[in-house]
């Protein structure tokens, strides 16, 4: 419609135009007796009135569809990244266009496996719209390709062409693209994970997605992995925007362990290690958490651990009190196979002994947590659904004591397909109760999705990553 109206006027101008000239010529032949000084002031009239209508066709349907004129102006095909703080005179949307689609792509390499996130979000006059979540995975995780670091790349290649397929293809140059590794890769020898992450970035460049490759292909801090989370669970609930920061997040990954929550009371603020307390600033919120990540507290390390199992070493056999006697399985950590079995005295109360002291070597009491509404997932919902303690689907509510319930049937009614049901459960039972200090009847959330949104760090790191390329601030 405004296309026809700028031509419509542009033929109306014509018009104007040549009668105008027309009614100039005739005038001229008239007036042959006037001075040179008349007939040339008459001609500037003339040509000052022409200007006018020509000024007015031509800018009015640029007024008009300013818009289109912006994205064609101002998006780059490659855009630059804009630093964390932006100048005060440079308007994002400007820079990064003025669509209200708004994408980004983050890729978590976790220790048992690699995952995609593709958040899809509208820009709105509000807070940013969270509008859908694309989740996949693929196993095992890129530290199982320490031998092999472009085949270790290579298994991300799937991933990427998700996202690619997911993103509309007019915004992939403007959709930021991120890989995080986790305590997977912070546990692999030195240099080892740099080759891995090196070949990782290569892969990446091969797509057209927006990278920074010395900040968006890295291995996450401990810490930001427990934000991130906390962040997914305290915005997907409300908590975060309605400022009531009552949510605590407690993630137990395969190497790590993290908790993450808004501490309201001075005396744990007193009490803890100054590393625990972390500043972050989002949506013009600036906030104080309480965040630590326990490495090598995760399932799978523990496991691990608990086992005799030592890196150093070359061991093929693993054996533990902590699973069933007479009972032999293979598993594999870290890329190597073990053959595992249970102990003749293997038992609910001996297991429990080691356990309960592995625990209590390091992770810190919190008891200011118990008065938060605390949510727990990965391995935690895992372990809960393998026990039936929870819908697979919805998750559901429980209270600390149900996961000590869960590991005493576990140990009397031992299972072949499920050796390590025992031991996980009541890991999962002494880490909340032993460990941070929650009373056995504090109730806890179970979950794996809220929303249709996996609970992870992901959405998180996608925030950072969107107010770091300077598509949102």
């Amino acid at each position: 419609m405004d296309k026809e109206n700028a031509d419509n006027m542009k033929k109306s101008a014509s018009m104007t135009l040549l009668s105008h000239s027309q009614s100039t010529s005739s005038f001229l032949n008239r007036t042959k007796s006037w001075s040179m000084y008349e007939v040339r002031g008459r001609m500037v009239a003339a040509v000052a009135i022409v200007c006018l209508i020509l000024l007015v066709v031509y800018i009015v349907p640029s007024a008009n569809g300013y818009s289109d004129v912006e994205t064609v102006e101002f998006v780059a095909r490659r855009p630059v990244r804009m630093p964390k703080q932006p100048s005060q005179d440079i308007d994002n949307k400007h820079v990064m266009g003025t669509s209200s689609e708004i994408y980004a792509v983050v890729l978590d390499a976790g220790s048992t496996g690699s995952r995609v996130h593709v958040f899809h979000f509208k820009r709105t006059n509000g807070p940013l719209k969270l509008v859908r979540e694309v989740f996949e995975q693929v196993k095992p995780g890129l530290s199982s390709y320490a031998d092999d670091p472009k085949k270790g790349a290579e298994s991300i290649r799937q991933l990427l062409n998700i996202a690619l397929a997911e993103v509309p293809s007019e915004l992939q140059p403007r959709t930021p693209v991120s890989l995080l590794a986790t305590a997977g890769l912070r546990l692999l020898r030195e240099g080892v994970a740099d080759t891995l992450l090196k070949e990782v970035r290569n892969l990446i460049k091969e797509y057209p997605f927006l990278l920074d490759e010395e900040e968006d292909v890295d291995i996450m801090e401990g810490a930001d992995e427990g934000m991130f989370s906390w962040l997914t669970i305290s915005f997907m609930t409300g908590d975060f925007l309605s400022g009531r920061n009552n949510v605590a997040a407690l993630d137990l990954g395969g190497g790590s362990s993290q908790i993450t929550f808004i501490p309201n009371q001075q005396e744990t603020l007193d009490t803890v290690p100054k590393d625990f307390i972390k500043s972050m600033e989002l949506f013009k919120k600036k906030l104080n958490l309480y965040t630590h990540s326990y490495l090598g507290y995760g399932l799978m390390s523990t496991r691990f651990k608990l086992l005799g199992g030592n890196k150093k070493e070359k061991q093929q056999k693993l054996q533990s009190v902590c699973l069933p006697a007479n009972v032999e399985s293979l598993w594999t950590f870290g890329g190597v196979p073990y053959n595992v079995s249970g102990e003749s005295q293997s038992s609910f109360n001996s297991c429990y002994s080691v356990v309960k002291d592995f625990v209590g070597q390091k992770i810190q009491a919190v008891y200011e947590l118990q008065k938060h509404e605390i949510y727990v997932f990965s391995y935690f919902f895992d372990a809960a659904v393998d026990s039936q303690l929870i819908d697979s689907d919805l998750g559901g509510k429980l209270v600390v004591k149900d996961f000590l319930r869960a590991a005493k049937r576990a140990f009397d009614n031992p299972s072949s397909k499920k050796p390590f049901l025992g031991l996980d459960l009541l890991y999962m039972y002494s880490l909340l109760h032993d460990g941070y200090r929650l009373r056995s009847k504090t109730k806890v959330t179970v979950i794996k999705k809220i929303e249709h949104v996996e609970v992870s760090w992901g959405l998180g790191a996608a925030f950072e990553l969107l107010s770091d390329s300077g598509i949102i601030s």
